[in-house]
């Protein structure tokens, strides 16, 4: 299942300038369609879990201000792949989306920087530590047109689960992606945690 969303996800910064403030106050326009980018980084159980509710969600606030979200022709699976995920970028773009939900780190790194000058706004889910993959400045004030949610792992609360299941247990297996940026300060908590409580640890990425 998908990890939890830390309960002080950063709040959502607006993209508009200062001179659209009084149009931001206006409500939606009735039978307006917004286009909407749906990036996944890859086919999995719970960033696919991600996506459905996503979607649903978009539907019921589509209901509620009586305008369409339209995600269907713009919903892109980056196949974990960092050139396809680039052409999904520019793709979107080109199509002039409003706005774009990227799903996992990779994801989200590729769509910031594809909408740093055209300012599309970008709420980003399933990224592990946003500050530490720069896509954010802080949890507290993201900054520029980007904002979202992060799932960053409890290490501390998983090893004190391991070490209750299993008291003796002695040696730990450390298996990441030395690839995202989402591993970094999972792996230095996870190292700290287990040299404190004295248990030998491998790395193998």
């Amino acid at each position: 299942t998908a990890a939890p969303a830390a309960e002080s996800a950063a709040p959502v910064e607006s993209a508009a300038p200062a001179e659209s403030a009084a149009a931001e106050e206006t409500p939606a326009e009735a039978g307006k369609i917004y286009k909407v980018g749906i990036v996944k980084y890859v086919d999995d159980a719970s960033l696919d879990q991600i996506e459905q509710s996503i979607q649903a969600e978009l539907d019921k606030k589509g209901a509620e201000l009586g305008v369409t979200f339209d995600y269907a022709d713009y919903t892109k699976n980056g196949q974990a792949d960092s050139t396809t995920l680039n052409q999904i970028a520019a793709q979107l773009v080109d199509d002039g989306v409003d706005g774009v939900v990227p799903i996992a780190t990779p994801a989200a790194v590729v769509m910031q920087t594809a909408t740093e000058d055209n300012k599309i706004p970008v709420v980003f889910s399933a990224v592990s530590d946003p500050v530490s993959a720069k896509l954010v400045k802080s949890m507290d004030a993201p900054g520029g047109n980007i904002t979202g949610t992060s799932d960053a792992l409890d290490t501390a609360a998983i090893f004190k689960l391991m070490t209750t299941a299993d008291p003796d247990c002695k040696y730990v297996g450390l298996l990441y992606d030395q690839g995202q940026d989402s591993s970094t300060q999972a792996i230095a908590d996870a190292k700290a945690y287990l040299d404190k409580a004295g248990i030998k640890y491998i790395e193998k990425t």
